[in-house]
């Protein structure tokens, strides 16, 4: 939706259930090039990434037995902040080398203080009002519907326009 307001070509990087280094690396690791706009909605910082034979993902009621897995409280533990604050260090690096410009939005509302003032250093960072409360759902009845989708292609449209 966005992509076609600015008329600018779509690359979609996230993948289902994963969590933000995740999706951090995927941009790192693709062609992003001078002039591009580079934009990651975060996801909850209790999901983690982990390898058992493949890549899996994990986050907070993903399993029952969790717990088996990966320890819930580590989940929103300091050392998953300091590798999240790590990783969007390094976007944010690589995005201005290359003069890229990043734009970072949330949507479900960040509690933790620490991360909301770490965010508050990027230029481009929005905290949206929806606070985990949208205007619709999808099919899943858990996520963003097509309203708040467009909502979201309306906001960032008015900040990048």
């Amino acid at each position: 939706m966005l992509s076609n307001k600015l008329q600018l070509e779509a690359s979609f990087l996230a993948k289902n259930g994963t969590g933000n280094r995740y999706q951090i690396d995927q941009i790192l690791c693709s062609d992003v090039r001078e002039s591009d706009v580079v934009i990651l909605q975060l996801t909850q910082l209790a999901r983690y990434d982990y390898f058992v034979g493949h890549l899996a993902h994990l986050g907070a009621g993903t399993y029952p037995d969790m717990e088996m897995i990966y320890p819930v409280d580590r989940l929103s533990g300091i050392d998953n902040f300091e590798k999240t604050f790590r990783a969007l260090t390094k976007l944010k690096n690589f995005c201005s080398k290359v003069n890229a410009k990043l734009v970072i939005f949330n949507d479900w509302g960040i509690q933790e203080k620490i991360m909301l003032d770490y965010l508050s250093s990027f230029e481009h960072f929005y905290q949206l009002p929806y606070n985990g409360k949208f205007i619709d759902l999808g099919t899943d009845n858990e996520h963003p519907g097509p309203k708040q989708h467009q909502a979201y292609a309306d906001f960032l449209y008015e900040k990048l326009k």
